[in-house]
């Protein structure tokens, strides 16, 4: 398994050719306007968060403290004020605390003998705070995204 895996993400991670980002990102239309850039770059709410996680399921996506988004739905009354500084923090700083960016990832196979990554359903465990975060960024960009995705 640890070789189909390597293998896997070496592939994947690598290219035969050189490629000059500075000369493809110049080639392409801006895309992302002044107010969408600002939109994306405003102060992030209390409310915004809390509407993330309650939007969560709340008996799935385990984390890796073995607590489930049901917990901190059921006691956001107490828990908001520390879960909300912890995700403003770390979208407005881009720093987080390594106990909270860690994820674990198990493979199960889906056959026997598997030899292909396709052969295998990844399970995926990371801190529900984590996932709040990186919800309320999904949320944020979710608006602009028909704007800048063509249906071509």
């Amino acid at each position: 398994m640890e070789r189909i895996v390597l293998s896997y993400f070496d592939n994947l991670f690598q290219t035969s050719q050189v490629v000059d980002d500075e000369k493809i990102i110049g080639a392409l239309d801006r895309l992302v306007t002044d107010e969408m850039a600002t939109s994306l770059n405003e102060d992030f709410f209390e409310t915004e968060i809390k509407a993330t996680l309650f939007d969560m399921h709340p008996s799935k996506s385990l984390g890796l403290d073995g607590f489930l988004p049901l917990l901190f739905q059921k006691y956001w009354d107490i828990v908001r004020k520390d879960i909300s500084l912890a995700i403003k923090s770390f979208l407005s700083s881009r720093k987080m605390l390594k106990k909270i960016n860690f994820t674990h990832v198990a493979l199960i196979p889906k056959q026997s003998n598997p030899t292909e990554m396709h052969h295998f359903h990844p399970i995926i465990l990371c801190n529900v705070v984590y996932i709040i975060a990186s919800k309320v960024l999904t949320n944020r960009m979710k608006a602009l995204m028909p704007k800048l995705i063509s249906l071509n």
